[in-house]
């Protein structure tokens, strides 16, 4: 049993350092930006980081499973993809990792000249799909 139980330890460690799932590369919209994370105004950076608590920027390692381990302890849960921009529509396409991993999309509209944002939508994504979702969202009124 002692033996089952250390074999189910370092499984466990295998799966906290885990990479995430590769996303592909998604073409921005025709009338759409790509914008860098570090671009996003005050106000959508700071209903952001409600919905995701602290976030890697993209291609930074972040913690993919619920396993909190040596390695990952000070890691986030989740990651920034892309940010398109459209007029005064920011779609923000995340990563979270955790015991169900997906890629959450996240849809701020400004207003007062981007002093506020409000969460229009959101929705959760697959690897495969977070291109056409963040699409779909994007052009959701």
């Amino acid at each position: 049993m002692k033996l089952f139980s250390a074999v189910f330890v370092i499984s466990l460690a295998a799966v906290g350092a885990a990479r995430a799932d590769v996303i592909p590369a998604c073409a921005v919209p025709v009338g759409a930006a790509m914008v860098g994370f570090d671009q996003l105004p005050a106000a959508v950076r700071k209903a952001l980081a409600q919905k995701t608590g602290p976030m890697a920027m993209p291609g930074q390692p972040f913690n993919v499973s619920d396993v909190v381990t040596s390695e990952t302890r000070r890691l986030p849960f989740s990651r920034g993809i892309f940010v398109w921009s459209r007029g005064t529509r920011w779609v923000v396409a995340t990563e979270h990792g955790g015991i169900g991993y997906g890629d959450p999309v996240y849809v701020f509209d400004a207003i007062a000249d981007h002093k506020r944002v409000v969460l229009t939508t959101s929705k959760v994504a697959t690897p495969t799909t977070v291109c056409a979702t963040a699409l779909d969202l994007l052009n959701t009124q």
